[in-house]
């Protein structure tokens, strides 16, 4: 593996946090976390993989937040609708919340803000964060973290704190992916606007919508708790 990116030798340029829109997180219930924490476990995109923080993926468009989490897990067939056990959906939520902390900055991993990093898009590094969030191998991106909170606190003065990161979506290219950790945010620094269960026929509604929207047809619903499920995937 690659040695990381030299983050941030110089301070970024910092972005106002999301604080007065709506956003989408989906999160699996049943865990000793709710809809306002942090996932200490995530293996997701520029996780902190050091047993201080926690990860605490939103989206701002519904749509990102299913692609991001469930629906990246269709089996699309050219022709035919696509494949998505209804058993994936048990126990997950789609939670509509709010930030209320102005005081965490964003950085933004995407042009034109990104090239305020390395240079522009001919720089071998900003090809290297393109790369990153394109790819399906999320394990490399963890070092990126790493290294990014290391650079932060080597600056004079030192930045203690992890900020938002903020990217487009993989997935769902038409929304934006945020990033927040737990700290320097924790669960009071959020509030929840709505909460719909997955596993629901409201839920279901939801799922079928999202996919039409693109011009796929959802396959016939397999009945709740049918253990053939695909494997899940640890982000």
């Amino acid at each position: 593996m690659a040695p990381p990116l030299p983050w941030f030798e110089k301070p970024p340029p910092l972005f106002e946090a999301p604080t007065d829109q709506p956003l989408y997180r989906v999160y699996e219930g049943g865990h000793p976390w709710g809809p306002l924490d942090a996932n200490p476990a995530s293996k997701a995109r520029f996780a902190l993989r050091d047993d201080a923080h926690g990860m605490f993926y939103v989206s701002d468009r519904p749509e990102g937040a299913l692609w991001e989490a469930l629906l990246r897990y269709v089996v699309p067939r050219p022709g035919e609708d696509v494949e998505l056990p209804a058993a994936k959906l048990t126990n997950q939520r789609l939670a509509t919340v709010q930030l209320h902390n102005p005081e965490i900055g964003v950085v933004r991993l995407y042009p034109p803000a990104v090239h305020h990093l390395f240079g522009d898009e001919h720089h071998p590094h900003s090809k290297a964060i393109i790369d990153f969030l394109s790819s399906t191998q999320h394990a490399p991106t963890h070092a990126e973290a790493a290294a990014m909170l290391a650079g932060l606190r080597a600056l004079d003065p030192a930045i203690e704190y992890m900020p938002i990161l903020h990217w487009k979506s993989k997935q769902f290219p038409d929304a934006n992916v945020y990033l927040a950790y737990d700290p320097p945010l924790t669960s009071g620094d959020w509030s929840v606007i709505e909460e719909v269960a997955l596993d629901t026929l409201e839920g279901h509604a939801l799922v079928r919508d999202a996919l039409e929207r693109e011009g796929y047809r959802w396959a016939q619903l397999t009945s709740l708790g049918d253990p053939q499920l695909p494997a899940w995937d640890p982000d």
